[in-house]
């Protein structure tokens, strides 16, 4: 039961590193994106540190942010797995007709705060709470807090419910979906860094699209959320046989 209120409180408390810094860091240039992911990583290591060594008491290896053979192998193999859910689902909006088309804007600059924000910003931090923390912190069955840290990452985009119950419901899903991806490659590879390269890769596959002049509409997530769901569903049924142990609440 501690293990389940570490990591609501953790999930709750996601937030307030982010409200701090929207308080001292804006800005568009690059500079200002830089110092935002540079601030963004160094709040959140901060963050996770004080959970872990004040109330878990385990040492700082239990993230699996260690860099070795294993994680560069997990890292490459989710952000290829990834880029190809990503420009299929892409590629499937598109021949729906559901795109918008503008002028390309590439640019160093942009190349670099597009990296900024899908890495330093977004991935990297979210990572090491969800599929960092908090996995390591719930004392379940590999499956069980596959979903859970899954759920639990989903809930908090349910924010997203302030720009409508559609895109806002749909985003959640979304997140759930490559959330649970990302614990299995995670959790498979034992290291963090194949979740980062899940998420970071999710945001920079998208934002090279954008550069291109592509403005996608909701059968992108829609085509994307299922994309991951289905791969996330057979690598249980690969990996974790049988599926019925897998998911059974029992024992």
């Amino acid at each position: 039961m501690k293990t389940f209120v570490r990591a609501f409180i953790m999930t709750v408390t996601y937030f307030l590193p982010l409200f701090l810094l929207s308080t001292v860091v804006s800005g568009e240039t690059v500079t200002s994106y830089l110092l935002a992911g540079v601030l963004t990583v160094l709040a959140y290591l901060g963050l996770v540190w004080l959970y872990l060594t004040f109330w878990d008491k385990k040492p700082w290896s239990v993230m699996k942010l260690r860099v070795d053979h294993q994680a560069i192998k997990g890292f490459v193999l989710a952000a290829s797995w990834t880029v190809i859910i990503v420009v299929a689902s892409c590629v499937g909006a598109i021949f729906l007709g559901d795109v918008d088309k503008s002028a390309a804007s590439w640019s160093v600059a942009n190349l670099v705060k597009a990296f900024v924000s899908a890495f330093l910003i977004q991935g990297f931090p979210e990572e090491l709470v969800f599929r960092g923390y908090i996995f390591q912190t719930l004392h379940l069955k590999p499956a069980h807090k596959m979903l859970a840290s899954a759920a639990l990452f989903a809930a908090i985009h349910l924010v997203h419910l302030t720009s409508g119950w559609g895109f806002g419901l749909l985003t959640t899903a979304m997140a759930f979906s490559f959330g649970l991806f990302a614990a299995i490659l995670r959790d498979r590879y034992q290291t963090t860094w194949a979740a980062v390269a899940v998420h970071g890769g999710i945001h920079m596959t998208r934002k090279m699209f954008e550069l291109a002049g592509y403005g996608f509409g909701n059968s992108h997530f829609m085509l994307a959320g299922a994309g991951f769901l289905l791969c996330s569903i057979y690598l249980l049924w690969r990996w974790y046989r049988p599926v019925a142990d897998v998911l059974s609440f029992r024992g």
